[in-house]
């Protein structure tokens, strides 16, 4: 089974984060038809990350999205970066998916060195395209505003 991994806190779910899961799994689709692709749900990046925003929504609710999402096989709530790189190790996938707005000018993925030797030989780090400008923060300021 080729397997695909992506992370993120999915907080106001949008149609950004819609068409970077279908194009996740329009990849995996392309490759192999047994293929699952998992999803780490970031419960508060907040947390090691003081410069990310605090969820609006529950994990319940953030959970609940995802799993009526029908590119996504199976979802992990995770808490640190610790957590994600177990995930990494421990579920082995083939593929690591990245927005390209994770690509850095050399065109390498702008992660942390945990999640890099993690990856490291084992697995293919994927940039989905981002042709669009969705995002959580944009949404939130828009919520703001309204």
């Amino acid at each position: 089974m080729l397997k695909g991994i992506t992370f993120s806190a999915w907080d106001l779910l949008h149609p950004g984060h819609l068409f970077f899961l279908q194009g996740c799994k329009e990849y995996l689709d392309s490759i192999s038809d047994d293929n699952q692709l998992i999803v780490g749900l970031h419960v508060n990046p907040a947390i090691e990350r003081n410069y990310k925003n605090v969820p609006i929504q529950s994990v319940y609710e953030r959970f609940t999205q995802l799993d009526h999402c029908c590119w996504i096989d199976n979802i992990i709530p995770y808490e640190t970066e610790r957590d994600l790189v177990n995930m990494l190790h421990t579920i082995k996938p083939y593929y690591y998916f990245l927005g390209s707005d994770y690509r850095n000018s050399l065109g390498e993925a702008n992660v942390s060195h945990a999640v890099l030797d993690a990856c490291q030989d084992r697995i293919n780090i994927k940039f989905i395209d981002r042709f669009h400008d969705y995002s959580s923060s944009n949404l939130r300021e828009r919520i703001k505003n309204a």
